[in-house]
């Protein structure tokens, strides 16, 4: 999971994958959040997107990696 900013004007997104123990690919998801370029948000809405749809799924236990050096 994971967040981006780029360009001018500055387009922000995120996005995310799901995996099973195997690391076979179950669901993907990816998203925009517009007039911003903070990529804290960005970061920290794969990761909440991406417990929302583990949830979804019927997943009670998970791991969630971000490879974010902003913390």
């Amino acid at each position: 999971m994971g967040g981006s900013c780029h360009g001018t004007p500055t387009r922000t997104g995120f996005g995310g994958v799901l995996r099973n123990d195997s690391g076979l690919f179950i669901a993907g998801f990816s998203g925009f959040i517009p007039d911003t370029n903070d990529i804290l948000l960005a970061e920290l809405s794969a990761i909440y997107h991406g417990i929302i749809m583990a949830k979804d799924l019927g997943y009670a236990e998970f791991a969630c990696y971000s490879d974010s050096l902003v913390y």
